[in-house]
């Protein structure tokens, strides 16, 4: 199997996937009945529906240093074994030759997949394979144009997969730190199964569900809203603002360390405006959100009072006309605060002063939605919003997406966020970032602050690096030969 283009890369169809995912689910006896979108189509009394299961699985396999392989011909290297899933039988690695298989695969590299084990006579499978550049998407796809044959110890896969001098050139991106990262996807036929059955149903044209869309415009009209939200912008978030009180007036700055500010415009929708930020604001932000995350109750109601008289004069806040039963049901605790006889719930009204009003419109659209259209550019102040009113999906969503910006620049910052608002899978990965990218972080100005600041996330790095480290090999000095000794001790001159 080959097929190299002049960049040395082949593409038939495309396929997809998720480990040990059906390809699909077994189908309704209806849709074998009849097509839903043609009425006119005859409607069959006894029907048959035969299903081909297919499962889905994939593989990633990164080689290091990739420059220094052997290159003669015909030298192979191989991954270690993959499966589907913990219960599969079928045993798997890819295998590459660096300069070719033959002679006339001497200029490409050679990629096959291989089964390794097998507990079937036979096995058919597709499969695709990509290259994951420096922005880890997938490149240089080629994929196999039908379901092969496999056989214990048997592989398939192309010999001419790509060209080496266009792999090796630093300008095409593909080995980025000289690493070689590989994606592959395989579908295994796994059995065929058939369904009959016998109707006289009539056709029926089935409209789309609309809940998400309908609970959206239940949000956007107050009409019959039983509670609101009065989201006050905190004091350091607020901007060129004139506050009058005790016969004094403050102008209240913008902060200098705000990496990002929102606007909302008359027709309630978010905008983002990018202003210029070194990595040490992105870190003084960070600290100055983390420094005031938890004020004493004292301080906290103060800050409420004065909120609550600064609030008609200043105009900074917004008004969120919300329901109590959603409300309550997607959040433990906004119900906590209306099942009990707090004031939030006699006046029907909540007063917010540690959210900004983006953030909370934003987290409001989700609980009655499901999805943020914001997350990416909003997930590192919605996060806490989500910590907050204990909105899980939400939390591991914007983890995720603070996990896909990571950059050698704020993945100390990143670190920080994770362990305050208890990221735990943010953790992780921020970690790992900073252990493969230990060069470029630690010569980033938020490295020192991590350093000096955070010294227990600082071990945390430390032992992850030494637990991923491999013990040197320690070449031990041949044992020492035992003097004799006399039967009696030599007598003194």
């Amino acid at each position: 199997m080959s097929g190299a283009q002049d960049d040395g890369s082949a593409q038939d169809e495309s396929v997809s996937g998720g480990p040990g995912q059906l390809a699909s689910g077994r189908l309704s006896p209806l849709s074998s009945i009849y097509n839903g979108s043609d009425p006119c189509l005859p409607v069959a009394e006894n029907w048959c529906h035969t299903q081909v299961k297919v499962i889905k699985f994939n593989y990633m396999w990164t080689i290091n240093n990739f420059s220094f392989c052997r290159e003669e011909m015909g030298e192979v290297l191989k991954s270690s074994t993959f499966c589907a899933g913990v219960n599969d039988k079928l045993k798997w690695c890819l295998r590459i030759n660096p300069k070719g298989l033959d002679e006339e695969s001497r200029d490409y590299l050679s990629l096959y997949l291989l089964l390794m084990q097998c507990n079937k006579n036979e096995v058919r499978a597709k499969f695709k394979f990509s290259i994951l550049n420096a922005k880890r998407e997938e490149t240089k796809a080629m994929e196999s144009q039908r379901a092969y044959r496999f056989v214990q110890g048997k592989d398939w896969g192309f010999k001419k997969f790509i060209r080496r001098d266009f792999l090796l050139d630093e300008s095409n991106g593909l080995l980025p730190e000289d690493r070689l990262s590989i994606f592959c996807e395989v579908s295994v036929v796994a059995d065929t199964v058939n369904y009959t059955g016998q109707s006289s149903l009539t056709q029926f044209k089935m409209p789309s569900c609309s809940l998400s869309a309908d609970f959206g415009s239940l949000f956007d009209q107050p009409s019959f809203s039983d509670c609101t939200l009065v989201v006050i912008r905190p004091r350091e978030h607020r901007h060129g603002v004139v506050v009058t009180g005790g016969g004094e007036t403050a102008r209240l700055a913008s902060s200098a360390s705000t990496s990002k500010s929102f606007t909302t415009e008359d027709d309630g929708d978010v905008k983002t405006s990018e202003t210029p930020s070194s990595s040490t604001s992105c870190y003084g932000s960070l600290m100055a959100s983390c420094s005031s995350s938890t004020p004493s109750q004292s301080k906290r109601e103060t800050r409420r009072e004065e909120n609550e008289a600064e609030m008609v004069c200043m105009g900074d806040h917004r008004t969120f006309y919300v329901h109590k039963a959603i409300l309550a049901a997607r959040s433990k605790v906004f119900r906590a605060m209306f099942e009990h006889k707090m004031a939030e719930s006699s006046r029907n009204e909540v007063l917010i002063d540690d959210v900004e009003p983006e953030v909370m419109r934003e987290m409001l659209l989700y609980m009655y939605t499901g999805s943020s259209p914001n997350l990416d550019s909003m997930s590192q102040v919605l996060i806490a919003a989500a910590e907050k009113y204990d909105l899980e999906r939400l939390k591991v969503q914007c983890e995720q997406s603070l996990c896909h910006a990571l950059t050698s620049d704020n993945a100390c910052c990143t670190l920080v966020l994770a362990d305050l608002y208890s990221a735990e899978q943010l953790r992780l990965h921020a970690i790992n970032f900073i252990n493969m990218h230990a060069t470029e972080v630690m010569a980033s100005d938020n490295w020192n602050e991590l350093v000096k600041n955070h010294p227990h996330l600082l071990a945390e790095v430390f032992k992850a690096l030494a637990t991923q480290q491999t013990p040197p090999l320690v070449v031990c000095a041949p044992p020492k030969k035992r003097l004799k000794h006399a039967a009696a001790p030599a007598a003194p001159f």
